[in-house]
């Protein structure tokens, strides 16, 4: 397959969303996963690391959407997660600090 042919596949699939139950639940435990960690992992990484993190999380998050995922349902669970880690992250610094 050429880099043009591959280009086109994209780009059709982006146009023509395919929905399937399974992958949307797959791609959204994902997604719900990999924001967790990119929120409990960021004190021992660098800023761009703790970024590629968050980029690698927001990509499964458009991609479980695509495939039928609850965007409301998935953006309430993805703000409990971060309202969760802000206050632990934000506590633990506080009590580092003391």
């Amino acid at each position: 397959m050429t880099a043009r042919e591959l280009a086109a596949s994209i780009i059709a699939e982006l146009d023509h969303p395919q929905y399937n139950s399974d992958a949307a639940k797959h791609y959204r435990r994902l997604a719900i996963m990999d924001y967790a960690q990119a929120f409990k992992l960021a004190p021992s990484r660098t800023a761009a690391e703790t970024c590629r993190a968050f980029e690698e999380a927001a990509l499964l998050v458009e991609k479980a959407i695509r495939m039928g995922a609850g965007r409301q349902s998935l953006e309430e669970t993805l703000s409990r997660i971060r309202a969760y880690w802000t206050e632990k992250l934000v506590n633990g610094h506080r009590e580092g600090r003391e």
